[in-house]
């Protein structure tokens, strides 16, 4: 839902304790007492703020490696192969290898 809605919202403002609300709304179930409170009392920016340093720090790009970012095996996909992951057959083929080969030195060819 954040990613979907990334570039519109931070055109807009960035994301605000109002439009994170009005964004839950969209997700069934999500929306409550202890979600709302927690969004509006920013009760996680501790752990927003480090997991932020961290991806920060991953990579080359002083920025980070950019949004969506995979990574197999504590190895950053590279940006030419992550389209792999919004195809199903290809992630679920790709996860079944890594899983039989997880060190990467078995010669694989398709």
């Amino acid at each position: 839902m954040l990613i979907d809605n990334q570039t519109a919202v931070e055109e807009s403002g960035g994301f605000t304790t109002e439009r994170l609300l009005e964004l839950a709304d969209r997700v069934p179930g999500l929306r409550g007492e202890a979600f709302d409170t927690a969004v509006s009392t920013m009760k996680h920016q501790d752990f927003v703020t480090a997991s932020q340093a961290a991806y920060e720090h991953t990579g080359d790009d002083p920025i980070g490696p950019g949004t969506p970012s995979f990574g197999i095996n504590s190895k950053l996909v590279p940006e030419g192969f992550r389209g792999v992951f919004f195809e199903e057959q290809l992630t679920e083929d790709l996860l079944t290898v890594v899983r039989s080969d997880p060190s990467g030195r078995q010669n694989y060819q398709s």
